[in-house]
C-alpha cells in the first residue's frame, strides 16, 4: 500500500503542535490550509494538545455526509481494515478515523506523518467531495 509522508502544513503554522492528527487531515482531505483547519476545528471545540471530543458530529455538519457507514466499527461488528478500505477506494478524498488516530487518504494514497498502521481497524470513514 502506498502512503507519502506529509505534515499536512503544520511546519509552516504550528511546528510544535502535538496530537494534530485531526487537523492535518482535515487541512488534507478538505484541501484548505493547515492554519485554516486549525482554526475550523478550534471554533468547534478542539483543544490544543488534546484529542476532540465531538468530532463525528463536527465532520456530519461540515462535510455533509457520512460516508459508508457499513465500515463504521460497532460492537460485535468485524470490522475493516485501514488497508482493505484504501485498497476497496481507490478514488476519492476520505477522512478515516482509527483508533487513537486520523488519517487523510486521497485517491487510494495515505497522507500521513509515517507509515500508517494498515492493520488498524476503521472506525469511521467520511468522504469529501466539492469541498473546495
Amino acid at each position: 500500500m502506498r502512503y507519502i509522508e506529509t505534515d499536512g502544513g503544520r511546519l509552516g503554522f504550528a511546528p510544535n503542535e502535538q496530537l494534530d492528527c485531526t487537523v492535518r487531515a482535515f487541512a488534507l482531505v478538505s484541501q484548505i490550509s493547515y492554519r485554516d483547519a486549525h482554526a475550523m476545528l478550534a471554533k468547534a471545540g478542539r483543544k490544543e494538545g488534546k484529542r476532540m471530543a465531538d468530532f463525528g458530529t463536527f465532520m456530519k455538519a461540515w462535510c455533509g455526509r457520512v460516508c459508508n457507514t457499513r465500515y463504521v466499527r460497532r460492537a460485535g461488528d468485524c470490522g475493516i481494515t485501514l488497508g482493505r478500505y484504501v485498497k476497496d477506494h481507490p478514488t476519492g478524498r476520505y477522512l478515516l478515523r482509527v483508533r487513537g488516530h486520523v488519517v487523510a487518504v486521497v485517491d487510494g494514497v495515505a497522507l500521513d506523518l509515517g507509515e500508517p498502521k494498515w492493520r488498524a481497524i476503521v472506525r469511521g470513514a467520511w468522504c469529501f467531495e466539492d469541498i473546495a
